[in-house]
This record gives structure tokens, C-alpha cells and sequence, in this order.
């Protein structure tokens, strides 16, 4: 069987096991509960912070979703990776979103908004 065939098959099964076992754990906590991951620190990180351990060399661009409810504010939410926002989404996500101020998240769009303008 092709590797990719091998990791799409294996991926079912997680999803499959994850809905048995409640999808109201987060992946990190599904993945310690299975034997995937080994400690204990692992449980409680939420799915970017284990990406982020697990694959120190991606960027966080590539895989960090912000949720939108699109430029008027009353569409559905929809989730997008960092690296796909528009350049003034963020800077009016920096500019009018108070609760980031100081957090991981106001670094994070900073960073990107630098990225761009090389």
C-alpha cells in the first residue's frame, strides 16, 4: 500500500475513535488517552501549541485559524489560516480586537504584517 494511502486509512481511524470517545476532548488529550503521545504535559496544550511542538520548523502562519464572522460582522463563522487573512483584516483585527493586546495572538499578527512587507 502507498504511504499515502497508509496515513489517509490511519487518519479515518483517529476520526472514527475521536467521535467514539467524544469529540469534546482536545486532539492533545485524544492523542494521550490513544499512546500517541507520551507525557503527561501533553494533555492539556491546545492543538497549536502540539503542532508547535511537534513541528518546531513550521511556521505558526501555516497552520493557526482565526475565526471570522466576515467584514460586516453577521456571517457565518468561518475559520481561516493566518497566512490567507487579508492584510487589512489584520490590521483591523490589531487595531479593533482589544482582548489580543499583549497576547500571543497581537505577536503573531504583527509578525505576519512584517512577513508581508518584504
Amino acid at each position: 500500500m502507498r504511504p499515502e494511502k497508509r496515513i489517509d486509512s490511519f487518519l479515518k481511524i483517529l476520526g472514527q475513535q475521536w467521535k467514539e470517545q467524544g469529540v469534546d476532548l482536545r486532539f492533545s488529550q485524544f492523542l494521550f488517552n490513544n499512546g500517541l503521545v507520551n507525557t503527561s504535559e501533553d494533555y492539556h496544550l491546545e492543538e497549536w501549541e502540539l503542532l508547535q511542538k511537534m513541528f518546531p520548523k513550521l511556521p505558526l502562519r501555516e497552520y493557526v485559524l482565526w475565526g471570522t464572522y466576515g467584514k460586516d460582522g453577521k456571517s457565518k463563522l468561518k475559520y481561516v489560516l493566518i497566512k490567507d487573512l487579508e492584510t487589512d483584516h489584520i490590521e483591523n483585527i490589531l487595531k479593533d480586537v482589544k482582548r489580543i493586546k499583549g497576547t500571543n495572538w497581537e505577536k503573531l499578527f504583527k509578525k505576519e504584517l512584517k512577513l508581508r512587507k518584504k
